[in-house]
């Protein structure tokens, strides 16, 4: 006989689904408070708020939900220069909320 154990996977190795909801509005209400551009981005990923709301901090997600960037100062400008080619979820936290956009990178 051989027994296989399987460990279990800790919700908080997930961050991104459990920010947002995944209907239309809570996507349109991201992409409304906030603009990032260029996209698809080679080098500077440029986030600019609608609503003139303060950015505490921006972390970037890989497609398979890992932490993959994250700044506390100029979150304005990301320099992406270093990442894979590839799709990506910014995490843009404010003072009373975080929102998710998804981006791509060159």
């Amino acid at each position: 006989d051989t027994e296989i154990q399987f460990g279990t996977i800790s919700c908080d190795l997930f961050p991104i689904p459990n920010r947002i909801g995944l209907g239309v509005e809570s996507i349109n209400d991201n992409y409304s408070k906030f603009t990032i551009s260029p996209n698809p981005v080679n080098e500077v990923l440029n986030i600019r708020s609608n609503q003139n709301t303060a950015i505490l901090s921006a972390k970037i997600y890989n497609s398979i939900a890992q932490l993959v960037y994250s700044s506390f100062s100029n979150c304005s400008q990301l320099d992406v220069s270093n990442l894979k080619a590839g799709i990506y979820i910014v995490e843009i936290q404010t003072e009373n909320k975080v929102y998710n956009l998804r981006f791509i990178k060159k």
